[in-house]
Parts: structure tokens; sequence; C-alpha cells
């Protein structure tokens, strides 16, 4: 071990300094007599092993490990270190004096890991040779401080003591009694009936159209049945929601400006929901409030027949209360039906708009069956036709076999099949297949040759307007540029080419 051994002095700190591996084994081996060694050189060795153990448990004492909250190499260094003297030198008395060094090293040494090189670790319990060693390093070592005897409890004490004690027995006393009635049964405790909060609502006689009195005492509480009360109908009867409000006509000049808009109409098919009520009452606040401005102000209301959707369910409605279709009664008695409907449901409608306080002139309703607005959608679809924007021609369409009509995208549902399936299809008493390749051919022009398709939708072989092959397919180069014949229109397809086509799969 040469001068580390020996050891050397500290000038700064006039403390015995050796490194710690140094000073561990100085001592370990001087108590295991395996080298002599002066009695200065011992001593500093001792010295400094004691010094080093103090700090390491000063560090340890709010910390499980050197560094961090796992062990890391700081930990197995220091731990190899004070392996010599943890079992050779420091016994039961001795370790005492470092509690956290010594459970932080029983910590690590119980680790499997350690445990797979250092096997099992015993602790020194008898100092080999005597005890010089242990004698000499425990004398170095401070003197525990002897723990004071509490001072003589005054009478105030002692009688709070008692009456803590009575207390804590009555609790004790309590919860065995408690205890002993666990198994008998409690009774259930009865229910208390649930009151129903009265409903506060406007009892002064009011005719439609009179102003509300209001000079009353209010109800306690808010109630919306006596606030919301007699106001809308004297609010129709006052003219405040007419463009013509103040003003001689609707065509008088305004210089503060026109504010006009028509509600977004809802079906005729159903209620109002929640979504109704959040975007009228954005719509109501705006037209309010460009009526307060005073520019004339018209918000329109009305409600739309929905078309397919008011059929289907003006046609089930006469399924199930007459056992009739539209056919049965003819195309003048259904729509008949569908008017009847219309005053039903949209009365309703109109209804809520009102009960939400809408600020429209029910005077200008519509309803986009009205003759008028029929009238104006054919003038709007003439002209749009007289100036080629849109124009009539043979396309696919969605047709339903129920309705027996063609439907719009926005009425179909769309479903994507993996393979082959049964749908049921209205009319028909089996479920129809589909998703299945279905194979047909297209005659060659002029020609008693034949191109064979294939496909999952036969039905749209109706509208289909070429032919597509592959231009490297050796089957068909030769009818590169020629036409197919369609077997129910007649109509020439051409046959072109494309690299998107599989050869594999066909056309």
């Amino acid at each position: 071990m040469g001068a580390d051994v020996e050891g050397r002095h500290d000038e700064k700190t006039e403390r015995p300094s050796l490194q710690p591996a140094a000073a561990a084994a100085s001592a370990a081996f001087s108590a295991l007599k395996i080298s002599k060694q002066n009695k200065q050189g011992l001593d500093r060795a001792v010295a400094e092993l004691q010094h080093l153990l103090g700090v390491l448990d000063s560090h340890l004492k709010l910390r499980t490990y050197l560094v961090g909250e796992t062990i890391t190499l700081a930990d197995v260094t220091a731990a190899c270190c004070l392996l010599l003297p943890y079992k050779y030198v420091l016994n039961q008395t001795l370790r005492t004096y470092f509690i956290n060094l010594t459970r932080w090293f029983l910590t690590c040494v119980n680790q499997p890991e350690f445990q797979a090189v250092l096997g099992t670790v015993r602790l020194y319990e008898e100092a080999p040779g005597g005890g010089v060693l242990e004698m000499d390093f425990k004398a170095e070592l401070p003197e525990k401080e002897e723990i004071e005897e509490p001072p003589p409890k005054s009478a105030s004490q002692l009688k709070k003591e008692a009456k803590k004690k009575e207390k804590l027995e009555k609790f004790l006393q309590k919860k065995e009694k408690n205890l002993q009635q666990q198994g008998e049964k409690k009774p259930k405790a009865e229910k208390k009936e649930k009151k129903d909060l009265e409903i506060i609502t406007y009892d002064i006689p009011t005719k439609p159209g009179e102003k509300k009195d209001v000079t009353g005492p209010m109800p306690d509480s808010y109630s919306p049945q006596y606030v919301e009360a007699a106001w809308y109908s004297w609010w129709e009867s006052q003219g405040f929601f007419k463009p013509e409000y103040g003003r001689r006509s609707v065509s008088e000049p305004n210089p503060k400006g026109i504010f006009m808009m028509c509600i977004p109409p809802p079906n005729v098919t159903g209620s109002l929901h929640l979504g109704h009520a959040l975007t009228n009452s954005i719509q109501d606040s705006l037209t309010r409030w460009h009526r307060m401005r005073g520019e004339t102000t018209l918000w329109n209301p009305g409600c739309d027949h929905a078309g397919i959707a008011t059929q289907v369910v003006v046609e089930k409605k006469l399924w199930k209360e007459q056992g009739k279709t539209r056919h049965d009664l003819g195309r003048e008695p259904f729509i008949e039906e569908v008017w009847r409907w219309k005053n039903e449901k949209g009365d309703r409608i109109y209804h809520q708009l009102k009960k939400l306080g809408s600020s429209m002139d029910w005077d200008r309703a519509c309803f986009t069956m009205d003759p008028k607005l029929s009238y104006a959608v054919q003038e709007a679809f003439i002209q749009l036709h007289e100036k080629g924007i849109i124009y009539r021609s043979k396309r696919l369409v969605n047709w339903s076999c129920t309705l027996n009509s063609a439907i719009s995208d926005i009425e179909v549902d769309k479903k994507e099949l993996t393979g082959r399936t049964l749908l049921p299809v209205p009319g028909y008493k089996e479920k129809v297949e589909f998703g299945v390749l279905v194979s047909f051919a297209y005659k060659i022009e002029d020609s008693e040759e034949e191109v064979v398709v294939a496909t999952t939708r036969i039905e749209t072989m109706l509208g289909d307007t070429a032919v597509a092959v592959h231009p490297k397919d050796l089957r068909y180069q030769h009818l590169h540029g020629r036409k197919v014949q369609h077997p129910f229109t007649g109509r020439l397809l051409p046959i072109v080419c494309d690299d998107f086509v599989d050869m594999e799969f066909g056309t």
C-alpha cells in the first residue's frame, strides 16, 4: 500500500488524509493482522476512516442513495470500499454511531446484482485478535448524548390526560357496541317524498293583444312562465315585427337603411330541436339590433316541405291509418294529405318559434309549396335552361325501388362491401346478392368477336361510355381504336388504352 497506507498530512485542514479505499483496507488489515503498521500510521488510518464514515452518514441522513433515487456507480464504488470495514472492523456497537450509513450499506449489498458477485455479506460481530483495534477505534468516536428525562407533569396536565383517557374508553365501548349490533338488520329509512316545486304563473286576466299588467308584485323566484306570459301577442298587435312599423309604407325611403332576412326554413316533417333554438336566437338578436337602429327590418318566417322526406312520412301515416298507398289515393288526394300534414306540423313549428320570442312578421309566412314559391322555382329553372346553364339529358341516377323515383345523393346511404353480401331490397321477398363479380360481353362493331367485362355493379353498365384495356395487353392490341356495341341501347363505345388497367384482372 506504500505511502497511501502510511498516510499523508493535509496542510489545509490539518486532518490526516488517505484515499477511502486505503483507509478502509488499512484498518481492516490491521484488525485481521495481515499487515503490520506503526502506531502513528494506524491512528491516521482509523481517524481518516472515522471521518469518512461520519461524512457519509451525514450525507445519507435524508437520502436513500448517494446520488439520485436509484443505485449509481457512486454507490457501487463506495459500498465496495466499505465492504472490509463492515465485515471485519465495525461491530454492532460501532455501527450504532453510523445508522444512516449502515442502512444504505445493507440496502446496496442486499440487491440481487451485489449478491450475485459478493454473495451474502455478514456484518462483523466480534473483533479478531481480542478487539485491540476496536478499542482504539471506539475511543475516537464521539460519545452519545445522554437523553434528559422530561420534567414532572403538572396537576393540570395530568387532569387533561385523564379526560383524554376517559374519552378514549367511551369511544372504544361505543365501537364495541356497534360491532355487536352489526348482525342485526336495521330498518330501512323511509324515502322522503320529493315535493314538486310550485310553478309560478301569470294569472292576471289579459286579453290577447293587450299589454301585460306589470304593476303587481314580482314573484320571489324567477319563473319563465310568469315573465314571458302575454308579451308576444302584444308585440304582434303593435306591429313591432313588421317592416312598416314607424312609417306609412314599406316602400317609403329610410335613410338609416334596410335589413331583410329569410329564416332557413325548418322541415315540416318534425319539431324544432336545440339546434334550431340556437340559430334562431342568433338571428333574432341580429334582427332586433337592426330594428333598434331604426332600419326598415323584416325577418321572414316559413317552413320547407322537405320533398321526399315529407312524402315518406305521409305515406307511412297513410298506410298505418288507412292501409292505402299514394297510388291507391291518386295524385290530387295524396297532395291534399300532404297539405293536412303540413298544417298540423307547420303550426306546431310556428308555435315553437313564437315561444322562443322570434320577432318575425307572421303575415308574410311562407311554405315552399305555396303557388307563388312554386312559380318562382319554375321560373328560375326556365331561365337557367334558356341561358344554357342547365340542360336535360340521360344520366345515371339514384333510383329508389320503393318510391319508384330518382333521389338525390343526400338521400342515399353509401355502404362499402368487402365481399359477397346479401341485402334487403324493397319489392323483393328474399335478400339480393351484392359484392360479387359479374361478367358480360360487349360485341366488337361489325364483328362476331367479343370483349368480356367484369364488374360488381352490373346495373351501372347502362351508363358505360367506353371500354378500357392496357396498351401492352397482347389479347387486345388488335382492337385498339375499335368500338363495341352496347347490348341494350345499341350505343357504340370506343375501346381506349390506359396504363391504369390491371392486365391480370381484366378490362
